[in-house]
């Protein structure tokens, strides 16, 4: 995924092979908004990675598994300085 719209202009070979690329980048990066750089970044993505897991494989429902992850990521931003 380019950072910028105007990266597509030197996709060449990619969009070659794959022509819906252009489709995809354009529809994805007017709505991208880059990550909030935190100290426990890693730490909440794979609370949020397990939540979407526990969901998807049946274990939580999904409102369930979204207010355990925000005790968990609250627990965890509360520890930053």
């Amino acid at each position: 995924m380019p950072v910028r719209l105007s990266a597509i202009d030197y996709m060449t070979d990619t969009l070659a092979a794959y022509p819906f690329v252009v489709t995809q980048v354009k529809g994805i990066l007017r709505n991208g908004q880059p990550e909030p750089v935190i100290p426990a970044g890693l730490e909440v993505q794979d609370i949020l990675h397990t939540a979407i897991l526990s969901v998807t494989l049946g274990y939580a429902d999904p409102q369930t598994a979204l207010d355990q992850a925000a005790l968990k990521t609250n627990a965890v931003l509360s520890r930053q300085p």
